[in-house]
């Protein structure tokens, strides 16, 4: 007998409720597909596509921080070949180049090396001049110091620069002693400094002694003969008839004047002598070796030792007093 059409209608309901509740079963089936990280315990896998995955503390899967198909933000570091794009770390191929927003320290990257992609360094005012960081004396003069000024074509005194430090800028300095170079009619003799004198022949008594005038006793010279010695070399000499005078230092030694005469008195040379008062005037008269004035209302007219006269002198060195100045055609004063 054929079912009647109430109950076909029941079996084609039943069969309609079977079939979505094995779709629904299929659909919630936690089974990993085969792209989907698996985990199998506390250690790292890779899945067939070769995304790697550490497991959470649940035991469930998880991704590693930068690693491959891992979520990340623009300018996060993503492993080794790996570049943050689209929110993802993902391969490249240009991972080492400089400006592609990635700053790839495992490339070698830093903000020395691509600034453009991990910032600009901040270095300058560590009082460490770092040209590798591309600091010098223009970009860091905290770090490096100012840049120094000679070469501009402007000679800055109050720059330290001057014809020595900075010729380029100042010029060349005016030949002067003790520039090192012997010029501007500079001798041996003048400037042994600048200019290389010749080394004094064996046996010179001037060999080691100083400019200037030394008797051959201290030179080890001719004694009672005076040397004259420049840069070390016996410019001239002369004998000395009484006798060389050694003198103080720092004063030159003499020939004595006459025999008998001091080493005192020749370093020392008298203003006058007795009976030679040339060096006085008419009114003074020589004392031991100094012109001394005569005393008032008197004068020394003849150039003898004495004030004798008793009034003044007259032409010809006359002496004119009060009982022959109206008579003597010399005297013009009465």
């Amino acid at each position: 007998m054929l079912p009647s059409p109430r109950s076909l209608l029941r079996s084609l309901a039943v069969l309609a409720l079977a079939v979505s509740a094995a779709a629904c079963v299929d659909r919630f089936d936690d089974t990993p597909p085969a792209f989907m990280p698996v985990t199998t315990g506390p250690e790292t896998i890779t899945s067939d596509d070769g995304i790697d995955s550490m497991p959470d503390a649940s035991g469930g899967g998880s991704c590693s921080p930068g690693a491959q198909g891992c979520p990340c933000v623009l300018g996060q570091v993503c492993k080794s070949g790996l570049v943050c794009s689209d929110g993802l770390c993902i391969p490249c191929t240009d991972c080492a180049e400089c400006g592609n927003n990635s700053c790839d320290v495992a490339q070698g990257e830093s903000c020395a090396s691509c600034p453009a992609d991990c910032g600009a360094c901040e270095s300058c005012g560590n009082d460490l001049c770092e040209p590798e960081l591309a600091e010098d004396c223009a970009s860091c003069p905290a770090d490096c110091d100012a840049c120094e000024s000679c070469g501009n074509g402007s000679c800055e005194a109050d720059q330290g620069e001057d014809c020595f430090s900075c010729e380029p800028d100042c010029d060349a300095c005016p030949p002067a002693c003790g520039d090192g170079d012997c010029n501007g009619g500079e001798t041996c003799a003048l400037c042994p400094g600048d200019c290389d004198c010749p080394p004094p022949p064996p046996g010179d008594p001037c060999s080691g002694f100083g400019n200037g005038w030394w008797c051959g006793q201290t030179l080890g010279g001719t004694p009672n003969v005076l040397y004259y010695c420049v840069g070390g070399l016996t410019s001239s000499s002369q004998p000395c008839a009484y006798g060389c005078a050694l003198c103080p230092v720092g004063t030159a030694d003499e020939c004595k004047s006459y025999a008998g005469q001091s080493d005192a008195d020749a370093c020392n040379p008298a203003e006058c002598t007795a009976g030679d008062q040339s060096a006085c005037s008419e009114y003074e008269t020589c004392v031991g070796g100094s012109c001394t004035s005569c005393g008032s209302g008197t004068a020394n007219c003849d150039g003898s030792g004495g004030c004798e006269c008793a009034g003044y002198c007259g032409n010809g060195g006359f002496c004119c007093t009060e009982f022959n100045c109206a008579i003597q055609p010399q005297c013009l004063i009465c």
